[in-house]
C-alpha cells in the first residue's frame, strides 16, 4: 500500500501514533524514494528493454523477408525466365 502510494498517509499516521515522528519520517522517506520511484523506474526499464528486443527481432525478420523476396525476383530475371 505504501509503495504504490495509495492510502499510505493512513498507514503513516498509524505508525506515528505508535512510534516517534523521526522514525516515521525516515521510514516513509526511504520507502517512498526507493520503493516507489527507484523500483518503478527499474520495472519500466525492464519493460522497455523487452519491448526494444521484440521490436529489433521484428525489424530483423522483416528485413530478412524483404531480402529473400528481392533474391527471388533477381533469380527469375537472371535465369532468362523474364519476358522481354
Amino acid at each position: 500500500q505504501t509503495i504504490t502510494l495509495e492510502g499510505w498517509v493512513d498507514v503513516m499516521y498509524l505508525l506515528q501514533d505508535s512510534e516517534s515522528y523521526e522514525f516515521t519520517f525516515v521510514f516513509f522517506f526511504f520507502v517512498v524514494v526507493f520503493g516507489s520511484f527507484f523500483l518503478m523506474n527499474v520495472a519500466l526499464a525492464v519493460v522497455y528493454e523487452a519491448f526494444t528486443e521484440l521490436q529489433n527481432a521484428e525489424n530483423e525478420r522483416a528485413e530478412n523477408e524483404r531480402a529473400a523476396a528481392e533474391d527471388a525476383d533477381n533469380d527469375g530475371v537472371a535465369g532468362g525466365d523474364h519476358p522481354v
